[in-house]
């Protein structure tokens, strides 16, 4: 379970970096449910992201706009596989 947590946090970080060009470290609290609503085991997070994210420097960077699903979509299949 630590594994796509972990996955699903670098995606995030990675479409935040992206859409700012440059490295963001966003704020993320995610859970793990290890299955559906039908009881059958379908792991898959959810997460609270905020709306930007810490630069190097440490100055908050707010994204202005919503994340494209089609980049964040291909960065967590990257990711999980």
């Amino acid at each position: 379970m630590k594994i796509i947590s972990d996955a699903a946090f670098r995606a995030i970080q990675k479409t935040f970096s992206s859409m700012k060009k440059k490295p963001i470290t966003p704020g993320v609290i995610g859970v793990v449910h290890p299955f559906g609503k039908d009881i059958k085991f379908n792991p898959h997070v959810h997460n609270i992201v905020t709306e930007g994210g810490f630069d190097k420097s440490g100055n908050f960077v707010q994204l202005g706009q919503y994340m494209p699903y089609d980049l964040i979509h291909k960065v967590w299949q990257n990711e999980v596989l």
